[in-house]
């Protein structure tokens, strides 16, 4: 039997795990981000004021299991 995908809030505790996603996605892309940016872009996903939404996505019960951080902007 395949795990279920858990979709929810971002928290603080996922900090780590949204890093790596973000670093992952930018070496994709050759692409890259001052340090600041990526720290301001995770603070504004944390603030339920800021323009940017952004969820987790997770596999079974475990926490640490992330499997995606996606996050889009309101315009």
């Amino acid at each position: 039997m395949s795990a279920a995908i858990r979709i929810r809030d971002v928290a603080l505790a996922d900090r780590d795990a949204w890093f790596g996603f973000w670093a992952g996605y930018h070496a994709f892309d050759r692409t890259t981000v001052a340090p600041n940016i990526s720290e301001r872009t995770w603070q504004r996903m944390l603030d339920s004021n800021a323009p940017v939404f952004a969820r987790v996505a997770g596999l079974g019960r475990k926490p640490g299991q992330r499997v995606g951080v996606p996050m889009s902007r309101a315009r």
